[in-house]
């Protein structure tokens, strides 16, 4: 399902002329291109949470501790249909698994992983948390300035298929 929106929502961008690229047309295209479902499983218990509003600061700090990936991608809360830009964690031992500081666990989940080292340089360029949708400095990696491939977590790409 989460697919399928992604895919239908990004052609309607595409066709209205809500083009960012040369890279990427939209964020739902590199993250349909780069990423990859996770399934959802809670957090160990501990204080992650700093709002349901900060999902960004909230992965971020989880990932800080240097026990978590960093995610960004798409999720649908639990009560709700809607894949909405989301930021989460996944264990690098079990890189599956979205593990979520925020909601505590959502219905779907799909992204892709960061390498910690960039999502910190954004948060000093944006003076937020975030690199997906960084359009206060010019979606660096829909424009290609910045290069997926290069700042994706090394063990977090999306499988191929044979």
């Amino acid at each position: 399902m989460m697919e399928e929106q992604l895919r239908a929502i990004n052609a309607g961008q595409v066709n209205n002329g809500m083009v960012v690229g040369p890279a990427f047309a939209t964020v739902r295209d590199l993250v349909l291109q780069h990423g990859r479902a996770y399934t959802s499983k809670s957090l160990p218990h501990g204080a992650w949470s700093r709002g349901l509003q900060a999902c960004y600061a909230n992965a971020l700090h989880a990932a800080i501790t240097g026990r978590w990936v960093y995610v960004e991608g798409f999720a649908i809360p639990d009560r709700g249909d809607l894949a909405v830009l989301h930021a989460w964690v996944t264990n690098p031992k079990n890189p599956m698994v979205a593990h979520d500081p925020t909601w505590g666990k959502g219905r779907e989940y799909f992204g892709i992983p960061f390498q910690l080292d960039y999502v910190l340089r954004m948060h000093e360029k944006a003076g937020q948390p975030g690199v997906l949708d960084a359009w206060e400095l010019g979606w660096p990696l829909l424009r290609g300035e910045d290069r997926i491939a290069d700042v994706m977590w090394p063990d977090g790409r999306a499988p191929t298929i044979p």
